[in-house]
């Protein structure tokens, strides 16, 4: 159950006063929509713009969604759409393939400038009897090797990953890295089959989609299966905290 949270400022001088107060709204509305409150925080000046926000919640036991846990044999899903703010960075940078510049579209600023979190989708989730569950902010192989405990791995099939519309046309011979580009937030859960299944149908009928995407088992890493049965491990696209 969402709590209070609270937002530290470090900003430089730089920052016009509309802005901070253009942040402070969209903060309040996502806070409104969640029911959970804006209960205060702390405002510097700074060299360089720092944003911490801490949300404060409640847990149900019973209810929780961990990383740890997961076993070979369990299918692996995903809600909603992937790739699609990695798609507006790269359009934003300016980035090109064989057709030309790829044009930004706004659905894909979206993602990346708003992204919403799946709060009802954990919960269906939960009535479900998913235990094993973290959200895709850093990418999807990323992410999916951290649900992997020693002994395990995961293959998944490119064909079945929901991309963004438009990501797949745009980077025809990238999408499969943008999918795992990170900061998509939707939620990646493993469970048994017939539990992800109950799972996917929860969430979809909360209007939200969720797809199966693969299966653990017990080889090494994340991969990827192509069509002709052979696999390749997963991109290395994604964020790693600590890497240089």
């Amino acid at each position: 159950e969402p709590g209070p949270s609270f937002l530290a400022l470090a900003l430089t001088p730089a920052w016009p006063v509309a802005d901070v107060e253009a942040l402070y709204r969209g903060l309040a509305e996502c806070a409104r929509v969640h029911r959970a409150g804006l209960a205060g925080g702390n405002l510097s000046g700074s060299a360089t713009t720092v944003l911490t926000s801490t949300c404060l919640g409640e847990v149900v036991p019973a209810g929780m969604l961990q990383r740890q846990g997961a076993r070979a044999g369990w299918q692996v899903a995903v809600t909603g759409t992937l790739g699609g703010s990695a798609a507006a960075l790269r359009a934003a940078e300016g980035s090109e393939t064989a057709a030309g510049e790829v044009p930004a579209q706004p659905a894909w600023t979206r993602r990346l400038r708003r992204p919403e979190p799946r709060l009802k989708a954990g919960s269906a989730l939960v009535e479900a009897g998913v235990s094993v569950c973290l959200d895709i902010s850093d990418g999807l192989y990323v992410d999916l090797a951290r649900i992997l405990g020693a002994g395990l791995g995961a293959v998944l099939d490119p064909a079945l990953l929901p991309l963004e519309p438009g990501v797949r046309e745009a980077f025809p011979e990238a999408w499969v890295e943008v999918a795992g580009g990170g900061e998509d937030y939707e939620l990646l859960f493993a469970g048994p089959p017939e539990i992800v299944d109950e799972a996917c149908r929860r969430v979809s009928s909360g209007g939200l989609q969720a797809t199966r995407i693969g299966a653990l088992d017990d080889a090494a890493g994340v991969r990827l299966r192509a069509a002709d049965g052979t696999e390749v491990p997963a991109p290395t696209t994604g964020h790693e905290h600590f890497r240089g």
